[in-house]
């Protein structure tokens, strides 16, 4: 499952517009408790940032994907910092929805 949100990110160092994407696991009795969210400059594509956020409002970095930048480290925990409870409560429900999805197309 997937959508993508436009998400506004402005802050001292950098200003761009970042189109947020989120992703889910749709394994029905998985009980992950996080989305990957990933981040596109919406002016440069090609410049993406992804990471896990945890529905306790922490976050983690995939595996196998080299360390963040200090500017990078930045957005993700600004983001997580400020994470709206509206945005969350939806990031939660898709997150119920895949999983719902999951049960019905297992091959998914």
């Amino acid at each position: 499952m997937k959508s993508v949100i436009p998400y506004r990110f402005e802050e001292e160092e950098y200003e761009h517009t970042y189109i947020l994407e989120d992703f889910y696991c749709t394994n029905p009795f998985c009980d992950c408790q996080h989305v990957t969210i990933s981040f596109s400059q919406q002016d440069n594509p090609e410049n993406r940032l992804t990471f896990i956020l945890n529905f306790n409002q922490t976050q983690g970095q995939l595996p196998n994907q080299k360390k963040y930048t200090k500017v990078q480290s930045e957005i993700i925990k600004g983001f997580v910092k400020n994470l709206p409870k509206e945005l969350l409560v939806l990031l939660k429900q898709r997150y119920m929805e895949a999983k719902a999805f999951g049960e019905k197309d297992p091959k998914s």
